[in-house]
């Protein structure tokens, strides 16, 4: 637990609305010239919460959001995962 005795809950409550904060910045950044089709996958974007906002965001702000479906988005490290096993039985180097 922090030394400043801040609940589990609220410490991943307070980490989400700051993940948030960054993707509604990339978002709002990305579409200033007008509007862009939106395609959400990896690990993160696995999170009801984010999922859930962004989507919420994207009807708000008139953009097309495409999230990956659910068991889609998987962690970066399933994905190095399965291109070291490729490349591995290809002969590659890994």
């Amino acid at each position: 637990m922090p030394r400043n005795k801040t609940s589990a809950g609220a410490l991943c409550a307070e980490t989400l609305q700051t993940v948030w904060q960054g993707i509604r910045r990339l978002v709002d950044w990305s579409g200033r010239d007008g509007n862009i089709p939106l395609l959400a996958a990896g690990g993160v974007m696995e999170n009801s919460f984010l999922r859930r906002t962004l989507a919420d965001y994207a009807k708000k702000k008139g953009f097309v959001f495409i999230p990956a479906e659910k068991g889609y988005s998987a962690d970066n490290a399933s994905g190095a995962a399965f291109w070291a096993a490729w490349r591995s039985k290809q002969g590659g180097a890994v």
